[in-house]
């Protein structure tokens, strides 16, 4: 968690740890503020090169709306090429002062945390001028509903799908609707629960797009259930193209759309690293790895 006791320094010397850092790029001192004005004694008055904050981003967006919180206790570092400048955890805003050239600002990630915007980005400052700069970070790993294949092939998961006045029927005929794959590769339309069972448990990654589709196969029934929601995000980097976010909706039609295109993806398959991809994620999600939490 981010509860960090906020630090009242200013100023942080890397060579001798006192009260500044001299950036070996420019003749200039790098002066640090976290929650009060701090003028050094006999300067001028100093404006903040970088400034910014750290806030929650709780649509996943990239950009503070309007209701989504400041963090603070959050580890934002300055960077001068392959050397860290200066850093500061975060009160409710940032500042570096009096510093102008090229630098790079990181947000520190703590476990289970995840950025919404770029985790470190490189600015040119010019003498005199102020850039903003605002971090967007979520937590990881709520509780999302998720239930695994190993539910839905036990008596639980049989009770769940035999809830309807029709018994299996609805569940079975909406699973018929995806592109499921069996181990050779053909399409799978289950008939019964018993022959749906023993195709999630007999599920290995020989073929990926088999075991992909039992992930799937899981969390189509989650969303059936009531016990995930469609529009729940998860974070799963590379299944989206310019973002590490994406709905349970949209993973799910990702997923059914690369079965589509390829339902056998043996070792050394060009398609088989992307499916084992989103395998991943759907799994994480079965398992409530990956669920953007709303709140921090």
């Amino acid at each position: 968690m981010l509860n960090v006791e906020m630090r009242k320094h200013t100023v942080i010397v890397l060579a001798a740890l006192t009260a500044m850092v001299v950036l070996v790029s420019n003749p200039t001192y790098a002066y640090i503020w976290v929650d009060e004005p701090w003028q050094p004694t006999g300067q001028e008055q100093v404006t903040p090169g970088i400034t910014g904050c750290v806030f929650y981003d709780s649509n996943v967006n990239g950009k503070r709306d309007a209701g989504e919180s400041l963090l603070s206790g959050i580890l934002v570092e300055l960077w001068v090429g392959e050397d860290r400048a200066a850093y500061t955890l975060t009160g409710l805003t940032y500042s570096f002062y009096n510093v102008w050239g090229e630098y790079t600002v990181k947000v520190g990630l703590a476990e289970n945390w995840a950025s919404t915007t770029p985790q470190a980005v490189t600015l040119t400052v010019e003498q005199g001028e102020t850039i903003i700069n605002d971090f967007g970070i979520v937590r990881i790993g709520c509780y999302g509903g998720g239930h695994t294949v190993g539910f839905w092939s036990s008596k639980n998961g049989e009770d769940q799908i035999k809830d309807n006045p029709g018994g299996e029927y609805m569940e079975l005929s909406l699973l018929s609707g995806f592109n499921l794959r069996t181990r050779d590769g053909g399409f799978f339309e289950p008939k019964s629960y018993s022959e749906l069972r023993n195709w999630l448990i007999s599920a290995d990654a020989t073929n990926m797009a088999y075991m992909l589709s039992t992930k799937l196969a899981a969390m189509v029934l989650n969303v059936e259930a009531g016990f995930v929601k469609a529009d729940a995000i998860v974070y799963a980097p590379g299944v989206k193209d310019g973002t590490g976010f994406l709905t349970i909706s949209e993973l799910i039609n990702e997923a059914n759309l690369q079965l589509g295109l390829d339902g056998y993806t043996p070792s050394g398959d060009p398609n088989r690293a992307y499916q084992e991809l989103i395998s991943m994620a759907l799994d994480a999600a079965n398992n409530n790895l990956n669920f953007v939490c709303t709140t921090p």
